[in-house]
């Protein structure tokens, strides 16, 4: 009779590969279904939350951001005169986000 083994080594387990990055296109063209706008580095986070649409005024924008519902890259902003620069994808674009769900494209110039 076999005995069953109940442990595993670690080198004997799956290993779980990083899933493949989608083409650059691919991206974009998301983006470009959502609200978006072009913008250059230095431009506000309120600002393009106003360009994008994802709220009416830069006041509305300075309060989402004070009360912690807005990311850029799915990294919370935090300061309400953050600007765009240092946040950029590769590709030269952006994810802007407001609350759980409501997205906009950034394409910086």
């Amino acid at each position: 009779m076999e005995s069953l083994q109940l442990g595993r080594s670690a080198s004997a387990a799956p290993k779980l590969s990083d899933p493949p990055e989608p083409p650059q296109q691919d991206v974009e063209s998301a983006l470009r279904e959502l609200p978006n706008t072009t913008a250059p580095e230095s431009t506000q986070v309120a600002q393009l939350l106003v360009d994008t649409g994802l709220v009416d005024s830069t006041s509305a924008a300075r309060r989402a951001i004070a009360e912690g519902g807005v990311y850029l890259n799915n990294i919370k902003v935090d300061a309400q005169d953050a600007l765009l620069e240092g946040h950029i994808l590769p590709s030269r674009m952006a994810v802007l986000r407001r609350g759980k769900k409501t997205l906009a494209g950034i394409f910086v110039e």
